[in-house]
């Protein structure tokens, strides 16, 4: 069973979990690559155990590195998926 502290909890967490991906998609929208890896570093430390998180900048390093922009066009469509879910909880 779920008690006040635990929905207040995940509530907290899916707020900041928006933040940031409106602060990497804002990046990758922008295709400013130096504040993407910034981020993405600084997220992917802070964010150890959210899947989503951690998946997308992993694409962005292999993008930064690779310059394929389809799989740029990827992430950022996998982002606002990931964004217009997680605001309709």
């Amino acid at each position: 069973m779920i008690n006040n502290v635990q929905i207040f909890k995940m509530s907290v967490t899916n707020y900041y979990r928006i933040e940031v991906i409106e602060d990497i998609l804002k990046a990758l929208e922008e295709g400013d690559l130096d504040k993407l890896q910034k981020l993405c570093k600084k997220y992917s430390m802070q964010y150890k155990d959210d899947y989503d998180v951690q998946q997308v900048c992993s694409e962005i390093k292999v993008f930064a590195e690779l310059g394929n922009h389809e799989s740029l066009e990827d992430v950022k469509s996998r982002f606002r998926g990931i964004l217009s879910t997680d605001r309709t909880r």
